[in-house]
């Protein structure tokens, strides 16, 4: 069969168009999920994610976004589920062809499987480690908080990046192994915590009460030394560690930023903050306030700083795929004039950046610690609004500290409501 020009441009546009479809965002095919998820209707918007059971180029960043639902609807063996599987699809470092990669330099990104940005990665252990603290599996929940910063020590030595390491995932180690009484390991972790965020108003608490157990003199020395850390404070600490147990508040807080294109280049991805409502939370237990939360780590600070790092890698790759399509629309119109001017406008609008990203993930992870008594206490929490106010109070059922020594957790998630 002979094409005339008409015909060749005709079935060209249609080739190039066949593209077109998946243009459409990831985000605006789980809006409804994220908007349902947002109400806190976590069992309808599980049903938006069910592609997350379908093998395709979108299952890991489905899985991504239903392990987080299932985790706040408190399902935490089928987040744990779908984490795993995350963790697995995201191991596979082969992810496309060759000829898809060469598509994609003329079309649109989002044709090939999605890999997951790297502190994606990352989070999947954090969410691992939350959900199995929550059963009460404090050993596979160490063993998730270690593979962490695991996995930023490998991006930090091969992959060059400059991560910080995961002060959240650290203190929870420790808080798991405090509440199993290993405390040669929790005081690693609590030292750890410290060397990453020395600010962390609790961490100086944890570092006499570790120093104290293990029995080291010197470091008890080196704590009044850097930290001010006064007789009397040790004292007070040997007392707690005899008396209390604790309640501590894991709060996630907002919603990590969105991906978007670029306003400079079209065809380039870049992180938009998504506004968030709170700053942080007050703990009460039995009416009382018990201290007030702290960020530990900022998704959206990483999440920003990741993809800048990448600018260099993906600003190549543009370039290579304006000169290509320069280069086939040429060949194009020596064979026909203006078939290479029709090539070059539709694999122009055509041609996407990536823009699928974990969205249920929150703006920031922070902390509240509360040492007390053993017993059973209401638990409750008054969200801090941007502007300082504080919120009604929200009910997160009772904590129950069941001897000195152990450690109750909570957790809390801000959805902006």
């Amino acid at each position: 069969m002979r094409f005339t020009d008409h015909g060749r441009r005709a079935v060209l546009a249609a080739a190039l168009v066949s593209f077109l479809p998946a243009c459409a965002s990831y985000t605006s095919a789980t809006r409804k999920g994220l908007d349902e998820f947002s109400h806190r209707d976590f069992a309808a918007a599980d049903e938006q994610y069910k592609k997350a059971d379908e093998e395709g180029v979108d299952q890991l960043v489905y899985l991504f976004d239903r392990a987080t639902v299932r985790y706040e609807a408190g399902r935490y063996d089928d987040s744990i589920k779908d984490l795993l599987l995350a963790d697995k699809l995201s191991e596979i470092k082969d992810y496309t062809a060759l000829a898809t990669q060469v598509a994609t330099l003329v079309t649109n990104d989002r044709i090939t499987q999605y890999s997951g940005e790297e502190f994606e990665h990352v989070l999947i252990s954090v969410y691992l480690a939350m959900n199995f603290a929550a059963e009460h599996k404090d050993e596979n929940a160490e063993v998730a908080c270690r593979q962490v910063n695991r996995k930023l020590e490998l991006l930090r030595t091969e992959g060059k990046r400059h991560y910080d390491l995961n002060a959240f995932a650290q203190y929870l180690a420790g808080l798991m192994f405090e509440r199993s009484g290993n405390w040669n390991n929790a005081y690693v972790d609590y030292k750890k915590t410290y060397e990453i965020l020395p600010d962390f108003s609790r961490i100086r608490r944890d570092l006499v009460r570790g120093a104290l157990e293990i029995g080291s003199s010197s470091d008890l020395f080196k704590w009044q030394k850097t930290l001010a850390v006064t007789d009397a404070d040790i004292q007070g600490e040997k007392q707690t560690l005899k008396e209390d147990g604790a309640v501590v508040l894991l709060f996630e807080n907002g919603f990590a930023p969105e991906k978007v294109s670029s306003p400079a280049w079209h065809e380039l991805p870049e992180f938009r903050p998504r506004p968030n409502r709170h700053r942080a939370a007050h703990l009460y237990l039995d009416g009382r306030d018990v201290g007030r939360s702290e960020v530990m780590y900022s998704v959206e600070k990483v999440a920003i700083e990741n993809l800048r790092e990448k600018y260099a890698s993906l600003i190549a790759k543009r370039v290579g795929g304006v000169v290509a399509r320069e280069v086939i629309g040429n060949q194009l119109d020596r064979k026909a004039q203006g078939l290479g001017t029709l090539f070059k406008v539709v694999s122009f609008v055509a041609s996407q950046p990536d823009l699928r990203s974990w969205l249920t993930l929150p703006k920031e992870f922070q902390v509240v610690r509360a040492d007390i008594l053993p017993g059973r206490y209401h638990a409750t929490l008054r969200l801090e609004n941007e502007y300082g106010g504080l919120e009604n109070e929200k009910d997160l059922g009772f904590a129950e500290v069941r001897k000195p020594g152990d450690i109750a957790l909570l957790s809390y998630r801000s959805l902006n409501d």
